[in-house]
């Protein structure tokens, strides 16, 4: 374990790096999802055309 100058340590980062990259995927995968979605209309709800295994929403799902 290595320190830098504002004593983080080098495994500190590279959780906070995957941490930041994990959220990025997450972000990218509900504007998609929101992006590609159908509305309903007899239900007045959005409904998705694909799985979102991330977000855990199935295809059909309102």
């Amino acid at each position: 374990m290595t320190t830098n100058n504002s004593g983080d340590t080098s495994d500190d980062k590279t959780k906070r790096e995957a941490q930041k990259k994990l959220v990025e995927e997450l972000k990218g995968e509900w504007k998609l999802m929101w992006s590609e979605r159908f509305d309903d209309k007899a239900k007045a709800e959005g409904v998705s055309i694909a799985n979102y295994s991330s977000l855990q929403v199935e295809r059909g799902t309102i």
